[in-house]
């Protein structure tokens, strides 16, 4: 869903065949912990890692979390729950430049 539309329709989408739609770029959308996930999760060396991407990224960033949403990728951003999408940014960018 990427045209400027489907910013304001899709959270009025509350429930869809019997499944409540979750946005997957926020931050709040999760998959089952196994306990494998938990344990490493908790290790010393994810401390130490999160620790340095929240040095490097500095304020650019509000949280750097582990997180078992991704499958083939190192690494993503997430939107927060109330806060606006990287697309909703990208809508009010362009409609600040046409004032």
């Amino acid at each position: 869903m990427d045209e400027p539309v489907d910013e304001y329709t899709a959270p009025q989408i509350v429930e869809f065949d019997g499944l409540d739609p979750v946005n997957a770029l926020r931050e709040s959308a999760t998959l089952p912990e196994t306990k494998a996930f938990t344990q490493l999760s908790k290790s010393e060396e994810f401390t130490e890692l999160l620790a340095f991407f929240k040095d490097v990224l500095g304020g650019k960033v509000s949280r750097v979390i582990v997180s078992n949403k991704l499958t083939s990728s190192p690494a993503a951003c997430s939107a927060p729950e109330y806060g606006w999408t990287g697309n909703m940014e990208r809508i009010m960018r362009v409609a600040s430049r046409d004032v």
